[in-house]
């Protein structure tokens, strides 16, 4: 499941698990997995997209003039459009 994961020991037909989602991202859906009969896994649940995510990085780099700070701000909208800022 893309930015989650299957949470549980028991890959035996017939059985449920919980699905957990990753940081930054909420559940849509009831969070279980079952496996049927059939041994395909169905599950009625997504993980999206909290909100607004930012992310801030900034390295450290030189040049023959000095130390210079270089910023760079993600913002990760629940639409997943992404827009970046280069300071």
């Amino acid at each position: 499941m893309p930015h989650g994961s299957l949470n549980g020991t028991s890959t035996t037909c017939g059985t449920t698990v919980v699905l957990t989602c990753d940081p930054c991202y909420d559940m849509e859906g009831n969070g279980l997995a079952s496996c049927g009969q059939d041994e395909n896994w169905t599950f009625n649940s997504r993980c999206t997209v909290k909100g607004v995510f930012v992310m801030l990085s900034s390295k450290l780099r030189a040049n023959e003039y000095g130390l210079y700070l270089f910023l760079s701000i993600t913002h990760l909208f629940k639409n997943n459009a992404v827009f970046k800022n280069i300071f």
